[in-house]
């Protein structure tokens, strides 16, 4: 899953582990379709992009302070 690019979609899979289970429930998408998965939890904060992406430490939701 995290092969050559690591950007924008691969590092929100790898954020939001809960959102693997999409990969085995959601057909092949057409050019012209898109999926939504709402309610997603974070679980890890990063920091970097592509090749210095990295896991920074556990995510605190700031919203439940």
């Amino acid at each position: 899953m995290l092969g050559n690019g690591c950007v924008q979609e691969e590092i929100r899979f790898a954020i939001c582990p809960e959102m693997l289970i999409s990969l085995l429930l959601c057909e092949k998408m057409k050019e012209n379709e898109c999926i939504f998965l709402i309610g997603c939890e974070q679980f890890s904060a990063y920091t970097g992009y592509a090749d210095t992406f990295q896991f920074e430490r556990d995510y605190i939701d700031p919203t439940f302070k």
